[in-house]
């Protein structure tokens, strides 16, 4: 990426970051997310899947760079999943709002949807491997 489209992209990144911040209403997920061992964790699956959203490659044929590294399962529902990392997958913008809809569709849509998350991830590593254990 050049430095032009890098510079682009993170002040991007930032305003939509900025957005979904302000939307979060649990103050204990505020203040996780600002934390040192989710920064680490976050930073761990960016590289792991090269920072690459795996939705966007496998489901919608393209490459777009990582917005957010989505819990699979929600904290609100299992909080101990947090820096769980095979619980974390990253997505584009688009595609995290994508994944959101369905999770508030209905339950059954939120299982679909979980279980797709999953699945793009097994097949992310049985096709490339994982670069990073840890």
């Amino acid at each position: 990426m050049c430095d032009e489209c890098k510079n682009k992209y993170d002040k991007s990144k930032k305003e939509s970051y900025k957005e979904y911040k302000k939307n979060r209403k649990d103050n204990r997920e505020q203040k996780f997310y600002s934390s040192k061992e989710w920064i680490i964790v976050r930073d761990i699956v960016r590289r792991k899947y090269n920072n690459i959203c795996l939705y966007s490659y496998y489901i919608l044929h393209e490459i777009k760079y990582v917005d957010y590294i989505h819990h699979i399962i929600e904290l609100k529902e299992d909080w101990d999943k947090k820096l769980d990392k095979d619980n974390l997958i990253p997505l584009s913008d688009k595609v995290h709002k994508i994944v959101h809809r369905e999770y508030d569709r209905s339950a059954k849509d939120k299982k679909q949807m979980q279980e797709l998350l999953r699945e793009l991830k097994r097949k992310y590593e049985k096709e490339f491997g994982t670069n990073l254990k840890s």
